[in-house]
């Protein structure tokens, strides 16, 4: 049965302005307690996936780069040791282009990493400055090209839309100059603010202004345009891959698989269980150190919660969900009292029902969160 790992590294030079994920700005001094806690629960936890074979590895965080090459190769190391990866198994490590050069990408692919996702978010310097990047577009070509040199043949570039003080012809020129690197993929994600973070505290003092609704949908018409003419094929909300380069690990979430997270705030997903590590890194490391785990908590899933997760992954991608294999994992009676409401959506041009899938339409994708709320809604009052 095909699954996936994922391993967080909660270190980064420097907090984007954006960011909310659990990550840790600088602290190098907590970085070898930690790793020596990850390589632990690595091996302990190699149970939870016993009869499975992993088909991609995914390395996120933080920026996982922060903490070199030769740690990254010795998490690998650690992986292959305590898991059965696939032949072909896709690993993933996410990149800031500030943090790497030849010499260590060359390790790294030579250890068996063999995707790299290079975080960009935009190809004006004043841009990257106003949202806390520490690397210019330079770099961030530099790097692309470090890694196309170091053996890379499969990699991912990050951008970010709708950012303070974007124009739609700023964000044109990003995707055309994205395009001109030629990228296997390209992840294209609207700025959300969350609370907490420095961007969200400047927007609310008036200090930064976002594009407005319009101009937020011109950059996705642009989108479109774009990257149709460069031959990128959109295949989820915000990705989009040239030949059948979609991310695997990330089309294994979206179909709702199985996955174990490994490392500070990881979240895994293995039988019928949801299972959640501790968010702190003192916590975390406590808690490997107590028991060999860094698991803290986890929730009991029943059919029900299973299935609404398989639609709301599922619609995140252009192909939607096959509603036979929809059947078999959660029963017709679980579909049939979904029908009537899909079928509603589709009157109402939000949603396609044909060939055996359930899919979004362009207006559906654009409001999936409404979408889903009027699906779980309307389950509830059945």
């Amino acid at each position: 049965m095909a699954a996936a790992l994922y391993i967080h590294i909660p270190f980064c030079a420097g907090k984007c302005a954006y960011c909310d994920f659990v990550s840790f700005a600088g602290r190098r001094r907590d970085m070898a307690r930690y790793l020596c806690a990850l390589k632990k629960e690595i091996c302990a936890r190699a149970g939870d996936m016993a009869g499975q074979t992993i088909t991609s590895v995914y390395i996120g965080g933080g920026t996982p780069t922060f903490i070199g090459a030769d740690a990254l190769c010795d998490i690998i190391d650690e992986v292959k040791g305590a898991y059965c990866l696939s032949p072909n198994c896709e690993i993933s490590c996410e990149a800031n282009p500030g943090t790497v050069a030849r010499a260590g990408l060359e390790k790294m692919r030579a250890s068996g990493i063999n995707r790299l996702s290079l975080g960009v978010q935009a190809a004006q310097d004043e841009l990257l400055k106003r949202i806390g990047r520490i690397h210019t577009f330079d770099i961030a070509v530099q790097a692309y090209n470090d890694a196309r040199a170091a053996g890379f043949d499969n990699i991912n570039l990050d951008f970010m839309y709708a950012l303070p003080g974007q124009t739609v012809g700023m964000w044109r020129e990003t995707l055309e100059r994205a395009a001109e690197l030629s990228p296997e993929h390209l992840s294209l994600y609207s700025l959300i603010l969350e609370e907490g973070t420095r961007m969200k505290a400047a927007v609310d003092a008036g200090k930064l202004t976002l594009p407005d609704e319009d101009e937020e949908m011109a950059m996705l018409d642009a989108t479109r345009e774009v990257l149709a003419r460069a031959g990128y094929q959109r295949y989820e909300i915000s990705n989009y891959c040239r030949g059948g380069r979609e991310c695997r690990h990330n089309v294994l979430y979206w179909r709702n698989g199985q996955y174990l997270g490994l490392g500070c705030a990881a979240h895994s997903r293995v039988g019928d269980k949801r299972l959640f590590n501790d968010d702190t890194l003192e916590g975390y490391i406590a808690r490997v150190d107590e028991t060999g785990s860094g698991r803290a908590d986890g929730i009991d899933l029943t059919n029900e919660d299973d299935a609404f997760d398989t639609i709301m992954l599922g619609t995140r991608m252009i192909r939607g969900v096959d509603l036979n294999e929809f059947s078999a994992r959660h029963g017709q009676a679980v579909l049939e009292r979904l029908l009537p409401d899909m079928k509603s959506l589709e009157k109402r041009g939000l949603a396609s029902l044909s060939d055996g899938r359930f899919c979004l339409t362009e207006r559906g994708l654009m409001l999936q969160n409404t979408v889903l709320v009027e699906l779980m809604e309307a389950q509830e009052a059945r």
